[in-house]
């Protein structure tokens, strides 16, 4: 609803195999912590590997195993707690979106 072109994902096994296959790089990545079969710290880390710059967002509840500093330290560019409002996640979007721009 906001104008963006969406891909999803029913797992992390499945989102890094798009993510590694896809011909036309994202822009971005949503994920959440908790998915099947491979957790969203788990798949960050996976995508840094090979896309070091790609803005990464994670969701998350109230987790122990991940907070602000967790996030940043692994390389998530910002960390958005549940429940997430539209605006919270439109600002968060719009404003990786144009840093990931205004670097290139």
């Amino acid at each position: 609803s906001l104008g963006y072109s969406v891909d999803t994902c029913s797992g992390g096994p499945e989102a890094l195999q798009r993510i590694e296959k896809n011909k036309t790089p994202y822009d971005l990545i949503i994920s959440d912590m908790a998915m099947p079969n491979m957790t969203g710290d788990q798949l960050v880390l996976k995508i840094r590997e090979t896309q070091p710059d790609m803005p990464i967002i994670l969701c998350t509840g109230y987790s122990k195993k991940i907070d602000k500093d967790i996030a940043s330290g692994m390389g998530v560019n910002a960390l958005i707690y549940k429940p997430v409002d539209l605006t919270t996640l439109a600002r968060t979007v719009r404003e990786l979106l144009d840093e990931n721009h205004d670097s290139r």
